[in-house]
Formats: C-alpha cells, sequence, structure tokens
C-alpha cells in the first residue's frame, strides 16, 4: 500500500478515500489492521479533515466515474490494493466481495459488461436483508420479460443457491393475483386503513396493472431521483446498500448476466459468506413477502393516485394549461411557439419530432414558426426568424416547467428531449394527452386535427 497512488490529482484522491472509507465500512465491522492500514496512507498521501470532509459530500458514482479517468495500471493497481485492505481480517465479506467486484466491472471492463454505479442521496429503505438482483425498464419490454419467464426455474434456481432474491414485476404481480382477493383486500386495508372499500378495490385492481415499467420509473427514477436511470435501457439492479445500485445492461439474456455475476461474485467471497437467506417458496398460495423490494411494491401501489395531467393548447396565449391539477405553463412568446412546433412535429407533420438541424424541410418549419409565432398578433412578419440553435430555448423551457409545475409526476412525458440521440426533439406524452382549444367557445381538439 505504501508504493501505490502516488500520482493522483486531487479529485482522484477524494474519490479513492471515498472508496477506501467504504471498503472498511463495508461488512460493518471495522478491523484494527484496516485502520493502521488507512493511517499509512493517510501519512502518505495527507488524507486530512479537508479531504475527507469533500470524500462524505461524494457518492459512490461520482467517485467511480472520476477513478476511470486514471489509466489503466493505475486503476488494476487501486484495486490490488483494495482487495488486500479488505482481506486484512483474513475474509472476503460478501458486501466486499460486491464492491470489490462492482470496482472491477466498471474501472477494468474485463468482462466486456456495460456496467456502472447509479447513486443517490435518498435511500429506498429495504434495509439489509441480501443482495437483490432488480430487473429494471422505463419501458415494456416483451422480448425480455418472454426470457426471464422461460427460465424462470432456472434462474430461481441458480439464486437459491446463493441465498439472493430476483424482483421482477410481472412475476410478483401474478403471483400476487393468484392468491384469495380477499386475503389480498384485508391486507391492503391495513395498509391504507384511510381508503374506503371502494378506494381498496381499486388498489386491487391496480396490482393486477402494474408492471415494470411504471414501478421502475415511480421508485427509482422519481421516488429516489436517480435521474441517471431515466434514459437506461433494460438492466439488472443488484444494491450494494440502501443508496447505490449497480446496473448491468442487458446485452446478452438476463439468465447469462446472473450467472456470469453470480460465478465472479463466489470466486470473490470467502467460503460460507454468499448465502445469506434462503428464497420465499412465492409458489405457495396464502403466502406472500412484504420486505425489501416487495415493500416498495406495496408501498407504492397504496400511495394516492399520481398527480397526472394532460395538456391543452391555446393558439393565441403563449400559455398551456394542465387542468386535471389547475395549473398552466407559461412562456415568453418566442419560446411559446418552439414549444408548440415541437409538438405538432411530434404528432403531425413528423413522428420524430422537430429535426434539430435542417435541410430541405427549413423553409416549411420557418413558416409554421413565423405562422404559431406572429398568430397572437394575427399578422404575418416576415422578419421572424427561426433560430439556428434550440438548445438555448429549449433549455430555458425546461427550466420553467420545473420550476411552474412542481409536482407534476408525468412532467417528464411534456419535456422536450432528444432522446435517442437521432436529432430530434420530440415530446414522449401519447397523442391523447395533447390537445387543443381554438378559443374559448370551442371544444378541445386533437392537435393532429387543429389547422396550424
Amino acid at each position: 500500500m505504501e508504493t501505490k497512488f502516488k500520482r493522483l490529482d486531487h479529485k482522484s484522491l477524494v474519490a479513492l478515500l471515498l472508496v477506501i472509507t467504504r471498503m472498511i465500512k463495508a461488512d460493518s465491522r471495522i478491523d484494527a489492521g484496516e485502520i493502521q492500514k488507512l493511517m499509512i496512507l493517510e501519512r502518505q498521501y495527507n488524507f486530512d479533515h479537508t479531504l475527507m470532509t469533500e470524500a462524505t459530500r461524494l457518492t459512490l458514482a461520482e467517485a467511480i466515474r472520476q477513478l476511470r479517468c486514471l489509466d489503466l495500471p493505475t486503476r488494476r493497481q487501486i484495486l490490488q490494493s483494495l482487495t488486500e485492505l479488505g482481506s486484512t481480517d483474513r475474509i472476503l465479506e460478501r458486501h466486499e466481495a460486491l464492491l470489490l467486484l462492482t470496482l472491477r466491472y466498471c474501472l477494468l471492463d474485463d468482462k466486456g459488461q456495460q456496467s456502472e454505479v447509479v447513486s443517490s442521496h435518498k435511500s429506498h429503505r429495504s434495509g439489509d436483508l441480501g443482495t437483490y438482483i432488480i430487473y429494471f425498464e422505463t419501458e415494456d419490454n416483451t422480448a425480455i420479460h418472454r426470457q426471464i419467464f422461460d427460465e424462470w426455474e432456472l434462474m430461481k434456481l441458480m439464486l437459491q443457491q446463493n441465498g439472493l432474491q430476483f424482483f421482477f414485476v410481472e412475476h410478483i404481480v401474478q403471483s400476487l393475483c393468484k392468491q384469495d382477493p380477499v386475503i389480498i383486500k384485508k391486507m391492503l386495508e391495513y395498509f391504507a386503513p384511510s381508503k374506503t372499500e371502494e378506494l381498496v378495490g381499486h388498489l386491487y385492481d391496480r396490482i393486477g396493472k402494474m408492471d415494470s415499467a411504471t414501478f421502475c420509473k415511480e421508485v427509482f427514477v422519481r421516488g429516489m431521483q436517480m435521474t441517471d436511470l431515466r434514459n437506461a435501457r433494460p438492466s439488472l439492479l443488484i444494491n450494494l446498500s440502501s443508496t447505490d445500485l449497480l446496473r448491468i445492461e442487458i446485452t446478452d439474456t438476463p439468465q447469462a448476466h446472473i450467472r456470469r455475476f453470480l460465478d465472479d461474485y463466489n470466486r470473490l467471497a470467502s467460503p460460507g459468506m454468499t448465502a445469506v437467506r434462503p428464497l420465499d417458496n412465492d409458489s405457495q398460495l396464502g403466502h406472500f413477502s412484504y420486505y425489501g423490494y416487495y415493500r416498495d411494491l406495496f408501498n407504492l401501489l397504496v400511495q394516492s393516485e399520481p398527480k397526472e395531467s394532460r395538456i391543452v393548447l391555446w393558439p393565441n396565449k403563449s400559455e398551456f394549461e394542465f387542468p386535471q391539477i389547475g395549473r398552466s405553463l407559461r412562456l415568453n412568446q418566442q419560446e411559446a411557439a418552439l414549444y408548440s412546433l415541437i409538438l405538432v412535429y411530434t404528432y403531425k407533420y413528423n413522428k420524430k419530432g422537430l429535426p434539430l438541424s435542417y435541410t430541405s424541410e427549413q423553409r416549411k418549419i420557418e413558416a409554421l414558426y413565423r405562422t404559431i409565432y406572429c398568430r397572437k398578433k394575427f399578422v404575418e412578419t416576415e422578419d421572424v426568424i427561426f433560430p439556428d440553435n434550440l438548445a438555448p430555448i429549449r433549455a430555458k423551457i425546461e427550466k420553467k416547467m420545473r420550476d411552474q409545475l412542481d409536482g407534476l409526476d408525468n412532467i417528464e412525458d411534456f419535456i422536450p428531449r432528444n432522446e435517442n440521440r437521432e436529432g430530434y426533439y420530440r415530446i414522449v406524452a401519447p397523442l391523447k394527452m395533447v390537445c387543443v382549444r381554438p378559443d374559448i367557445r370551442q371544444s378541445e381538439v386533437s392537435i393532429v386535427d387543429f389547422e396550424w
């Protein structure tokens, strides 16, 4: 340990200190030998209180991103030294092994897996009940669903041998729907005592409709504010702590990734340290679990209905209504014209949205922009020029939306984004959520039916 890390810059030293601290505390037991090695590093690299204070402000994800900037030999040295640190007490406990495996995946990339750590400043409150593997998605992927269901028994056997749980919302929902509805509804009454019998019935109906995409968006993206997961591809999430998750993108079958993870995990952890609790036999009727992410699933179900709304455009105003929450979005004239144009191109002219670079479409876009921009004045002004760079205006629109519509659960569906990096700004809200009210005397009409 005395010869390592001699050329690390300040930011990398702070990141290293955070990872060292996590390794020392990983097994919830601090060994005197670990502290002695930490004291050596303190003297050698001046790990003072200032550095330690800076390290406490970092998340594990931020620390790993910083360490990834180092050259490969240095990253290998870091991993070797952390392995020595974790093995000071001659036992590499499962949490230590999991942290080391995470660092290997993220810093060395030696398995060719697309891996990263995502962190939150908010705890998911699931407690230390073992290592969980969660199937994550924000849009339904029926091909992966089919693979999971087809391989369920083998995956369950592999995980059961290691005392692990696999959370796949569709499977949990299927298991719950096989239970006696009277028992489940009575359970919901205790979870939500303020709900009427009618609302409890509604909650029970929501159980049957819950899916992975909804659960992951509500719990991880919104609840834990893991915004890095907003556009993530289908993945396996492995909990490292109550605030950190290892994300492994699914590029093969889920079973192949799980098998690879378990092989690496068991090679690192000391014998007898990997089996932490048996799987519950969820195939038995009358039996259900209420811990870990099962608890999060129930908590999500019994929460009040999401505050969602459709959007209503007034072409003669620089204002957009969200009637189901009684709020409005107020933009300046240029911002309102651009936002309307993105909506029009998303749903009417081009399903991909408004292009960020223009070729033969330029004149049509500029003509429509002038029409929308000048509609309030009811005149055509030839000197209104469509801006070449939309990014600054789009950023102002997003900031105003977040400020004025704080608390709207489906706000992300209305923010213009270049989501797939295809060169188009688009809105992801379904067409039925977007409509136009030509004037106060006329009923709302679909945006595709309105003449712009």
